[in-house]
């Protein structure tokens, strides 16, 4: 009897890595639909990405899957890290005991004894690694795929879909290439459902080491004011204000010589910079740039000298995009702000004899945005008109994408 305990004991030990190693498909696939399912029951507004994911045996019937990944929101470039852990068994890839460590130490735990997750499961990139910087234009993608075709998207980092492939897959595989300017972007894996997709983020000829990857509650967005420089006087006919940060928003306060609070505002930050412009008396200024976690900021001080009591104030300003600045997307998103209740928005070509776009846009809380769609590459004249007439502002972009 002891000879054929020792017998199965051994039997057992020698069937473990085999069943461990019988369907890591399959177990991945649980593992990440459990964990996106405790993601879901937490806050459905986070998407779940898994950067890495290891088996582990527990037993002849169960396996304890564990890894890391990011959560994500959609139209955020920022995100949160985690840890999991999640048994899977093996015969019918149901799962149990799901837990999520997030970086500020927080915890998300399933609820209930063995479930099978719900959800419909796409894939994930096997190429290129994560934060990988390609040194040429083209970008090659490879990826494992449980369903018959896949939807590649490319967004930059203000979340503009910049291209797009639908893919047949072969033997649960797939291969693309995209040819893409430089810059640092996220390549997204899915079809329909996007809520179980995969991404990659990357980079095209740049060092970009900003991946929004936030570390943890210690996290401090890298903020700085750019112009004015620091106790410059400005002579302009508007003061125009620019900066930088790592952060999705910047709150910009202004204080006059008296150290009254004379503008506040919360700008979005695109391509890692923020701008504005301020309609203000002649004066000398303090600026104050802060992250919305109030962990990071940024000051100067400046003279006016342009401002006239109040006297002048522009009815229609273009905030983007800035002057001769570069767009690689075929939809470009134009904002600004106007005293008036609506504007005008045309765009011409180059030589400014064809009307390419023309649109009329109300005003919301002294803000307008509109996007012109369908942009083919070129040179374009963007002329923003208030309602009344009095006021216009333009600006040159330059559109070169594929």
């Amino acid at each position: 009897m002891k000879k054929l305990f020792l017998r199965s004991c051994i039997a057992a030990l020698l069937l473990a890595p085999a069943l461990m190693h019988a369907d890591s498909e399959g177990e991945k696939r649980a593992a990440h639909l459990g964990v996106r399912e405790v993601v879901k029951q937490n806050n459905s507004a986070f998407q779940a990405v898994f950067t890495e994911t290891n088996s582990g045996f527990l037993s002849l019937r169960e396996s304890r899957i564990t890894g890391k990944g990011y959560l994500t929101t959609r139209g955020s470039w920022n995100t949160q890290s985690f840890t999991f852990t999640v048994k899977v068994r093996r015969n019918d890839y149901q799962t149990r005991d799901a837990e999520l460590t997030l970086a500020n130490g927080q915890k998300w735990t399933s609820k209930g004894d063995w479930t099978k997750p719900g959800g419909e499961y796409i894939g994930y990139f096997t190429k290129p690694t994560r934060q990988t910087n390609f040194p040429t234009s083209s970008a090659t993608f490879e990826g494992y795929a449980a369903i018959p075709r896949v939807d590649v998207r490319i967004y930059d980092r203000n979340n503009r879909m910049v291209q797009q492939k639908q893919l047949i897959v072969s033997n649960n595989k797939w291969k693309t290439s995209f040819t893409l300017n430089n810059g640092t972007y996220r390549a997204v894996l899915g079809f329909a459902r996007m809520a179980d997709s995969d991404e990659v983020r990357f980079s095209i000829r740049t060092k970009d080491t900003d991946w929004g990857l936030l570390p943890g509650p210690g996290f401090v967005e890298k903020i700085s004011i750019t112009h004015p420089k620091n106790s410059a006087t400005l002579n302009t006919m508007r003061a125009d204000i620019q900066g930088t940060s790592s952060g999705d928003e910047v709150l910009l306060v202004v204080y006059n010589s008296g150290n009254r609070e004379v503008s506040r505002q919360t700008l979005k930050v695109r391509d890692g910079r923020w701008s504005t412009s301020a309609s203000l008396p002649a004066g000398r200024y303090r600026v104050l740039a802060k992250s919305p976690s109030g962990r990071s900021q940024a000051e100067i001080s400046f003279n006016y000298k342009t401002g006239t009591g109040g006297n002048f104030e522009d009815l229609v300003t273009i905030t983007w995009p800035r002057e001769n600045s570069t767009v690689s997307s075929s939809t470009v998103d134009i904002q600004g702000t106007s005293r008036e209740s609506d504007i005008s928005v045309k765009v011409y070509n180059t030589r400014g004899n064809i009307l390419v776009a023309n649109h009329s846009v109300a005003v919301g809380n002294g803000r307008w945005s509109t996007s012109i769609r369908n942009l083919a590459n070129g040179t374009y004249r963007v002329v923003v008109s208030a309602g009344s007439g009095k006021d216009t502002d333009e600006v040159t972009v330059t559109r070169t994408g594929g």
